[in-house]
Parts: C-alpha cells; structure tokens; sequence
C-alpha cells in the first residue's frame, strides 16, 4: 500500500500554494484613504450640507436666484 501523503505531494503542494500567492499580489491592494475617499467623491460632485445654502440668496425683485 502506498503512502497517503508522501514528499512529492506536500512538495507540489507547497509550490502551488507560493505560486497562488505571487499570482494574487496585483489584486490584493490596499483600501483607500479618507482623503483619498473625499477627493474621488468631491471629483464627482459631492457636497456637505453645512456648505449648502438654507435660504437662498434673492435679488430687489424678489425673485430666488
């Protein structure tokens, strides 16, 4: 009978383990900053609200600009 786990087996196994590995390194990235988060969001259009306008601005005639 033969062995079940022999040193070819853990051998192959471990190289294919380390190969998995190399492969993954370009897609295991680093999460983004808070900065980085506000400055993509901002890029698009975001706005606080404390830095929006509650009654807006109207002109002599009374009409809201």
């Amino acid at each position: 009978m033969k062995k079940i786990i022999d040193g070819r087996f853990l051998m192959g196994l471990g190289a294919g383990i380390i190969i998995a590995c190399i492969l993954m390194l370009p897609f295991m990235k680093r999460e983004p900053s808070a900065m980085e988060i506000e400055t993509r969001a901002r890029a698009m259009g975001m706005v606080y609200e404390d830095e929006i306008r509650a009654i807006p601005k109207s002109n002599e005639g009374g009409e809201i600009n």
